[in-house]
């Protein structure tokens, strides 16, 4: 075999590297994309799912201090019966609490405007998929 037979068979080995690498890039490149919308689709049905849940939230506690506050106008309301009276004060003290509870929980699960989120824990080798 001759040296220029040599160098031909290595500038076609390159040749070849050089097209399976620019493949290579492009389909990484492909993927990129595919995850980056996929990424933009979960944010925007994340940011969705939050708004509807602030809203029913917020609609949750202004039905509980509605129903306290219309049972506590019956209680106020000259009842004489000491019984019902009682019944229909657990039931306010109850809303109230739940109201509280449940107030609570959205300010301490909801971030503030200004604050920015802690980063994700980075993966580990368990949670990284195989290269293929």
């Amino acid at each position: 075999m001759s040296q220029l037979d040599i160098l031909s068979r290595i500038e076609w080995k390159l040749d070849t590297l050089m097209r399976l690498v620019r493949n290579l890039g492009a389909t990484i490149e492909e993927e990129i994309n595919v995850m980056s919308a996929a990424l933009d689709q979960a944010i925007i049905e994340l940011q969705t799912e939050l708004e509807n849940n602030t809203s029913v939230e917020s609609s949750a506690v202004t039905l509980i201090q509605a129903l306290a506050t219309q049972l506590q106008a019956a209680l106020n309301k000259n009842v004489d019966d000491s019984a019902k009276v009682a019944a229909i004060q657990a039931v306010v003290s109850t809303f109230k609490t739940n109201d509280a509870a449940l107030a609570a929980a959205v300010v301490s699960n909801t971030q503030s405007p200004g604050a920015t989120p802690a980063p994700a824990p980075a993966p580990t080798p368990a949670d990284t998929p195989p290269v293929q």
